[in-house]
């Protein structure tokens, strides 16, 4: 939890008691984050080590802040506009606060307790009770393990443009940051549901010796995972170290070279010519096809396609994704898509950045209107210049995310947008 915020009496008191009320919660789990010019009670906060006070927060990193929060304190009983607040919600950040004359949560014990429980806390903020109602019941059928309540999902919307719209409305979930400490002239980011599990132990011995950035959220109370989301925080994050190159990396992935070896060519390739590098194989190749009525009627032979092929039809896309594969299987699909409009390497779940791209991505190098599926692609295309290096990492493919009809129909609405956007940017040039 965070507060960001000047220290006048009529604030104090209620930080004050706060304060108190948060050391009496033994758990430590939980942070609290203080921010502002002369704090005047650190005798308050100097028996509990999970109480911080950091000063006076400089402009430049008053969103990476406040991205780290799992929900923003505002113990004012009345603001002329609350600056604070729309930072917050801007971060889309949950905020305690008083409604008119009332604190919206009187027992703190109750609301950290279920802060922990459910990470996006609407507490009757500026009017968007009935938007986060609406809001939840359409996440909940989304993120559904039913394909049934997946397809009751896309039933709510007639158009793409009503559906990417949800889309980008829909709140970006939580993001925190664990650091290990190494060698930060390539610095590692990883995202990961839990940075004490399986997947993020093993990361920290496949990059063992470099600067590790893990980027926790995701669990089971994180109903508004975002994956770009995630990614953004930890590449701007990352940052502040200065290095040539920051690489992005899933937690799922197990080892085939040592680190040194990527340590070492990324140390050879200008990183002021190059966007980013990885090593270009057949699997990364994705080419993008025009949907034609052979393969409308291939997909509807298999049952589990069939829902996914009806709502494609329903959202007007034209076109699809094809992997590269063996080439029997490449001649094959030149019957049913004979015309490869775009070749790209994608990113896949490995990539290093160089530091000049990132600085030209405005804090935005992943396009967080994905939810969790189609980002790989839209950075891939924006990647002009592609070092390929021979630094070799296995994946064991999305097991931290899982798969099923379920998780196939969710990805539609990224196809929707992704194409939607292609078609926009084709437009314009």
């Amino acid at each position: 939890m965070g507060f960001v915020n000047t220290f006048g009496a009529h604030k104090l008191l209620k930080l004050e008691a706060f304060i108190r009320i948060f050391k009496r919660i033994k758990d430590d789990g939980l942070e609290f984050r203080i921010y502002g010019p002369n704090f005047p009670r650190p005798d308050l906060i100097a028996d509990d080590k999970r109480i911080k006070y950091f000063g006076r927060l400089d402009e430049s990193l008053i969103v990476d802040t406040y991205n780290t929060f799992d929900a923003y304190l505002q113990t004012s009983p009345k603001e002329g506009f609350g600056i604070p607040i729309m930072k917050s919600k801007a971060c889309e950040v949950p905020v305690l606060c008083y409604d008119r004359h009332i604190f919206v949560c009187h027992n703190f014990n109750d609301v950290i307790a279920y802060i922990k429980k459910n990470y996006l806390l609407a507490l009757r903020l500026i009017n968007n009770k009935t938007y986060y109602t609406r809001m939840d019941e359409l996440n909940r059928l989304f993120t559904s393990k039913n394909p049934e309540d997946v397809m009751k999902f896309y039933s709510y919307f007639n158009t793409p443009k009503q559906l990417i719209k949800w889309a980008k409305d829909r709140p970006r979930g939580r993001a925190k940051i664990y650091e290990i400490n190494g060698d930060r002239n390539v610095v590692v980011v990883v995202p990961t549901a839990d940075h004490n599990g399986k997947y993020a132990n093993n990361c920290k011995k496949l990059f063992k010796g470099q600067q590790i950035i893990f980027v926790e959220s995701g669990g089971a109370n994180d109903k508004f995972f975002n994956y770009s989301r995630n990614c953004n925080v930890g590449l701007n994050y990352a940052m502040r170290y200065k290095s040539k190159w920051v690489v992005l990396s899933n937690d799922d992935m197990y080892k085939i070279d040592d680190v040194s070896k990527l340590a070492g060519e990324l140390q050879e390739v200008d990183n002021t010519k190059f966007d980013a590098a990885f090593h270009i194989n057949d699997q990364r190749i994705v080419y993008i096809v025009r949907r034609t009525l052979l393969s409308r009627l291939a997909m509807k032979f298999s049952h589990q396609h069939r829902s996914i092929e009806r709502l494609i039809d329903k959202f007007g896309v034209k076109y699809a994704f094809l992997n590269k594969r063996g080439p029997l299987y490449m001649m094959a699909t030149r019957i049913i898509y004979p015309k490869r409009l775009i070749k790209f390497a994608d990113i896949l779940d490995f990539c290093a950045f160089s530091r000049e791209f990132l600085k030209t991505q405005n804090k935005k190098v992943f396009d967080e209107n994905f939810i969790n599926g189609g980002e790989d692609f839209d950075i891939s295309l924006r990647i002009r210049k592609l070092a390929d290096i021979s630094f070799r990492i296995g994946t064991y493919g999305a097991r931290t995310i899982g798969g099923g009809v379920a998780v196939k129909l969710r990805r539609i609405v990224n196809r929707v947008y992704f194409f939607t956007k292609l078609d926009l940017l084709n437009r314009a040039n």
